[in-house]
Order: structure tokens, then C-alpha cells, then sequence
């Protein structure tokens, strides 16, 4: 395939990209408060299971600076296979960012909020800082990198309303909470003697004329598994808080999303998460990535995170395990309710990582 064949495709894939982006706009958005904005997010790894981040929410101070932050966020998400075009494509990633897209060897978030004025900018100037011209071998190869990038941030914009429907948005005391769950895979049936828990007995067909024992063992119920990310922000200029513990209704439902059997409670207000007691100052957000299990294919969670206000601005971040002055002050706590978010076992991105 010639170099001039390519460069309609790239036109194409351009016109591609900003129709998702506007399509994006629409199935995005949370509510009113973040009707401006949208949140990007990449699908959740299952080696990112119990980790997290804790980073400033920083306003981009230009055009450029929100740009570039756009580029650092795809950047993350350029990994998705492992071949030989991933170190290509991060050379021209840092031509874009002029030749740098990771801030002191901290990787970038997993979830970004943009604009779709920022994501349209960020797109048409990728474009017209594409691959450079070379003989016709070289521009042929730097198109093909080209489209493969645009192929990859297409199925990133298009996995986004996926997430939107299993994610929900909570505000209160100038802390949002996000939260996105995701699909992940199925634990298989496994014997009872293996495994404890909500027990499936196979039933024997009327023609099985089989006596064995075998026939009567009983398996445990398969496992559907899902992933979830937290994304706390302190909206506030001026005040710190502390996270302290969190809390969790977990509702195992029927595909008309009604409530079966009892739900599974988690009342945990001061372990933190993920082992963390982190304290976020003004303008700063952690993230963490944790699961659960169902036996049924569809739930939903709800909850409230347990925070201490009024931190002093020179308070540091703790571990689970060490006791901090927050525990001290009920006077100052108080919390913040998680609204219900989806556990869809067919929510559309399993497998995504």
C-alpha cells in the first residue's frame, strides 16, 4: 500500500475521532455540576487490583498545558499490546509533549477530566504533527503507526459510555467521589472440598442411570468477578481532609435489576483503603483500584467514605495500622455517601486489558 493511499485514511480516521468525541459528549457527562467536563478513564487492569495513586488535580493553564496533559493521559493507555511499534509510537507521543510525557518517572493517571473543546484541539493538532515526510517506504511505515494509533484512541473513546454506565458521581462537602466498576471474568465451578461458599448441586437427568457417588458432588457456584476504581477529589481551596475508612452495600440482582438473597455489608470506618490513610490538601485527588465477587451476573454498590475535616495543612499521609490524629476528632467527621454504580458481568469492556 502506497504513502498516498494511507493519507485518506488518515482523513477518514480524523473525521472518525471527532464524531466520537462529540458522541462522547452525550453519553458521558455525568450530571450538571460536571456538565462542561468529561471524564476519560482506561478500562481497569487486573494488575491494578489494590493499588493506587495520589496526585494534584491541576487546572491546565493554556490551551497547550491542557493539551499536553491529554497526550500524557493516552500515553498510559498506548501500552495496550506488545509489539514492536509500542516504542515507535511513544517517540512520536513525546514529539507531541516535545520530548517528555512523564513527570519525574510518575505515570500518569488512570482517569482524566478533559473538555471536548480540549479533546478536539488535542486531536486536530495530532494530526497535523503526524508523521513526518520521508521517502515513500518511511512515509508508508509512519502512516500505518499513525492509524494505529487513531485505531487505539478510537476503542478508548468508544469504551468510555460503557464505563459512564457502570460509574456514579457523589458531591458533598466540597469531596467528589467517582466511582466505575468493570467486568473482569468468571471464576469457573469448582468442588466444594476446593472451595467454600453459596453451593450449586447438579442435578441428575431422569434418564442418567449412573449410581456414582460422583454424580452427587456438589460445586461451588462460579464467580463473577468485578473491578472497581474509587476517585476521590478535594474540590476545596482552602481545606484538607482525611480518609479514614469507607462502607459498602453490595446487592447481588436479577437482570431487571431485583434485589436477590442479602446483601453483603462492609462496615470498615477506619481502615482506610487499600491499606492508605491519605490525607488530600486542596486540589488533590487519590485514586485505588479494588474488587468483589458475585454469584449472580448483576448487582449493584453503594456506600460512604468516612473522611476527618479540618486536617492541618501540614499533616502527612498515614498507612492502616498507625494510629493519626483524625481518629481523635469526631467533632470534625463526617461523610461522604457513594451513590449506586452497576456491576454488569456484560457491560461491554471485558477483556479490555
Amino acid at each position: 500500500m502506497s504513502a498516498n493511499t494511507y493519507r485518506p485514511v488518515a482523513l477518514r480516521m480524523y473525521r472518525i475521532l471527532l464524531k466520537q468525541s462529540r458522541i462522547l459528549r452525550q453519553t458521558a457527562a455525568f450530571d450538571d455540576d460536571c456538565a462542561s467536563s468529561i471524564l476519560l478513564q482506561t478500562p481497569l487492569d487486573k494488575r491494578g487490583i489494590g493499588t493506587s495513586q495520589h496526585f494534584n488535580l491541576r487546572e491546565p493553564s493554556n490551551e497547550k498545558d491542557a493539551r499536553e496533559s491529554l497526550y500524557r493521559f493516552f500515553a498510559s493507555y498506548a501500552n495496550d499490546d506488545d509489539d514492536d511499534d509500542d516504542l515507535k509510537l511513544h517517540e512520536w507521543l513525546e514529539e507531541l509533549l516535545d520530548g517528555w510525557y512523564y513527570t519525574l518517572g510518575i505515570p500518569p493517571p488512570r482517569s482524566h477530566w478533559t473538555s471536548l473543546d480540549c479533546l478536539f484541539s488535542a486531536i486536530k493538532f495530532a494530526f497535523r504533527h503526524g508523521p513526518p515526510v520521508h521517502d515513500n517506504d518511511k512515509q508508508r511505515d509512519d502512516y500505518a503507526l499513525y492509524t494505529k494509533w487513531s485505531l487505539r484512541l478510537f476503542k478508548l473513546l468508544q469504551r468510555q459510555a460503557a464505563l459512564r454506565q457502570t460509574s456514579s458521581v457523589s458531591t458533598n462537602h466540597n469531596v467528589r467521589v467517582i466511582a466505575t466498576s468493570q467486568f473482569m471474568g468468571v471464576r469457573a465451578l469448582q468442588p466444594l472440598q476446593h472451595r467454600s461458599g453459596f453451593v450449586f448441586q447438579r442435578s441428575k437427568s431422569s434418564d442418567d442411570e449412573s449410581d456414582s457417588d460422583d454424580d452427587d458432588e456438589d460445586f461451588v457456584a462460579p464467580k463473577f468477578l468485578f473491578g472497581y476504581r474509587i476517585r476521590i477529589e478535594n474540590l476545596s481551596s482552602s481545606d484538607s481532609v482525611q480518609l479514614l475508612g469507607r462502607s459498602w452495600h453490595i446487592q447481588e440482582t436479577s437482570s431487571s435489576n431485583q434485589p436477590l438473597g442479602d446483601a453483603v455489608r462492609v462496615h470498615a470506618p477506619t481502615t482506610g483503603a487499600v491499606g492508605k490513610l491519605p490525607v488530600l490538601h486542596p486540589s488533590q485527588v487519590f485514586e485505588y483500584s479494588s474488587q468483589c465477587e458475585l454469584v449472580t451476573p448483576h448487582g449493584d454498590m453503594k456506600g460512604c467514605f468516612h473522611f476527618c475535616g479540618k486536617v492541618p495543612p501540614t499533616t502527612l499521609s498515614s498507612n492502616v495500622g498507625v494510629h493519626v490524629d483524625a481518629f481523635d476528632r469526631p467533632l470534625d467527621a463526617f461523610t461522604v455517601d457513594v451513590q449506586p454504580f452497576r456491576l454488569l458481568a456484560d457491560d461491554g469492556t471485558s477483556g479490555a486489558k
